[in-house]
């Protein structure tokens, strides 16, 4: 009975955060164009950041660049250049896009946080006496300025690099997996591992 009614205020609960951050993300509505092109941004760069692996199997050998042998300093020679000069240029138009992306979403989220504490500013001074004579002064401040800030910092920093290393570890298996599954299996076989020790030191 008491694990049913506990499961079901869990649910409950994640029902309300769920709700409450969907209303945060309408404040981005105005501002979507640059959000969702902030995001495409962010895709290209991170798949563009799967290149320099790809690059460095290509100079130095092995079964995904067509040769086996490994770092033979014949093939290197042979490549450096070839590769150095792609390297340069995946950099280059990697650091032309990660721009716009951090300018776009910078904007998405500057202009959403204003949004937001022009809401919870004009929320508060709608309220009654009676509501500040039983709050701090120091819990309203860090309401409209502490905790907003860390909401900015959710919808510019932490979503975008949950989705940008999503997209990294995703395509980083996929590499992976075509170049062999054995290590593959191998290397997930470390993942709960990871995980478990970033749990405990973490």
């Amino acid at each position: 009975m008491w694990k049913r009614h506990k499961k079901k205020l869990d649910n409950d609960e994640a029902d309300k955060g769920l709700s409450e951050l969907l209303k945060i993300a309408t404040y981005l509505t105005p501002y979507r164009l640059y959000f969702y092109s902030a995001l495409v941004c962010l895709f290209i760069t991170a798949i563009l950041s799967l290149a320099f692996p790809y690059l460095m199997g290509v100079l130095i050998g092995g079964s995904m660049s067509g040769t086996e042998g490994i770092a033979d300093p014949k093939n290197v020679k042979e490549n450096i250049n070839g590769v150095a000069k792609i390297l340069v240029a995946v950099l280059a138009v990697q650091a032309f896009i990660a721009y716009w992306r951090i300018r776009w979403f910078a904007f998405a989220g500057e202009s959403a946080l204003a949004d937001i504490r022009k809401s919870a500013y004009g929320k508060l001074v709608r309220l009654p006496m009676s509501y500040f004579s039983e709050r701090r002064v120091g819990e309203l401040c860090s309401r409209i300025s502490a905790d907003l800030t860390l909401i900015r910092d959710t919808l510019i920093l932490t979503v975008p690099q949950i989705i940008r290393q999503s997209v990294m570890l995703i395509g980083g298996i996929i590499f992976i997996a075509l170049a062999s599954p054995q290590l593959t299996l191998v290397m997930l076989s470390c993942i709960p591992i990871v995980v478990i020790l970033m749990g405990i030191f973490g």
